[in-house]
């Protein structure tokens, strides 16, 4: 028997998590599942919140569900999986498992060995000094290739930072890779196939299409039918007046806005209408989408690059079932990370990333339809099963 941790957003929950679960574990294995809150990696906020998703998991087959701190749930490959792979040493996973297109454990870890080298970094450093329009994670790509990588398939780009994680601090030997089945990573249409991509499931519960449901464990679709469903274009007018208003020279000092992209996003929300104007106006070859999301995001929230590179100072616990309680009872014994299954309770043990977590809470809750409380999920609970 061994204690499995995944890091997963669950956006929302289908088929193809369950196949993880299922082939990640054994008879008697514990799984925890260490899980993004109500905004996801790319800066969007999640289809539903995060207590909810976290209903639909251990519904399905997870035992014990943790939040995965804001700001890390919402960074870059590197802070996220850095985050997520810390928190599940520390907690004593025995296994750290996680999808993957190629399923090449120790393709991986070459990769990841080559890419932590000073001769990476020269590389790396070299080709933005050439073109410094290029964009980080393309200048990646190529000083990828120049000490020796290959292409990888784009989910792979987070097994990869997973395994320069578990270097860093030396777990490596933790990670285990399971085979991603069905659709391929961020396809947008539901295509037949036994897995669907969750992009294309949100894009139908955006759509109020009921088909969403049936691509789901029946579990999750019934913790996840009577849902709120969130959607940026409901912070349209939020993101608009903050960035019209906004000072530039200011935002700058928030991590992801640097490099004159602070400038170029109020820039685009003067001269935009809409979110989807806002995001193609702010658009260049050097900024990844998801980069300008998160820059987005982290201005709004004050986020700075300190807290990035900062530890995480507690978990919230947001879901668990019986096995899940045992495990949780063991982890408060030995773990050095705090857990937490109050929301309220966390201030004390660390104002800023509880001042971080609050904001995004309160800026999620406009996403819905008819906006919440801003102190929605500090009043929530966890679900115990």
């Amino acid at each position: 028997m061994k204690t499995i941790g995944i890091i997963c957003e669950y956006n929302p929950f289908h088929t193809g998590h369950l196949h993880h679960i299922n082939s990640a574990r054994a008879d008697r294995d514990t799984v925890i599942c260490l899980m993004s809150g109500n905004f996801t990696q790319r800066g969007e906020p999640a289809i539903a919140d995060k207590f909810t998703r976290a209903r639909a998991a251990v519904a399905s087959g997870a035992d014990l569900v943790l939040e995965l701190p804001f700001p890390f749930s919402s960074a870059s490959a590197d802070y996220f999986a850095g985050a997520g792979v810390a928190i599940l040493d520390d907690l004593l996973a025995d296994e750290i498992n996680f999808g993957s297109e190629s399923a090449d454990r120790e393709g991986l870890l070459s990769l990841a060995r080559a890419s932590a080298t000073p001769e990476f970094d020269e590389e790396y450093k070299k080709i933005l000094d050439r073109e410094p329009n290029l964009g980080a994670a393309q200048a990646y790509f190529r000083a990828l290739a120049c000490v020796g990588g290959e292409a990888l398939p784009s989910n792979d780009m987070l097994g990869l930072a997973y395994f320069r994680a578990a270097l860093r601090i030396g777990c490596e030997e933790k990670l285990r890779v399971t085979k991603r089945e069905g659709a391929d990573y961020g396809e947008k249409k539901v295509n037949g196939q036994n897995h669907p991509s969750a992009t294309a499931v949100r894009a139908l519960m955006l759509d109020g299409d009921a088909r969403a449901f049936e691509l789901m464990p029946p579990p999750a679709a019934k913790a996840l039918q009577d849902a709120n469903i969130a959607n940026a274009k409901n912070l349209e007018r939020a993101i608009l007046a903050f960035f019209r208003l906004a000072d530039p020279c200011e935002l700058e000092k928030c991590a992801e806005a640097g490099g004159g992209l602070a400038h170029r996003l109020v820039s685009a929300a003067k001269r935009s209408c809409s979110l989807e104007e806002f995001f193609e106006s702010a658009a260049a070859k050097r900024y990844t989408d998801s980069r300008v999301r998160r820059a987005v995001l982290y201005c709004m929230l004050s986020v700075t690059p300190e807290d990035l590179t900062a530890p995480p100072a507690y978990l919230q616990l947001l879901a668990a079932n019986e096995k899940g309680r045992a495990e949780l009872a063991r982890i408060k014994k030995c773990a050095h990370i705090k857990i937490v299954t109050k929301p309220a309770d966390a201030e004390k043990l660390s104002p800023r990333q509880f001042a971080l977590s609050a904001r995004a809470d309160a800026l999620y809750t406009l996403a819905f339809d008819t906006p919440r409380a801003a102190d929605e999920y500090i009043k929530s609970s966890p679900t115990v099963i």
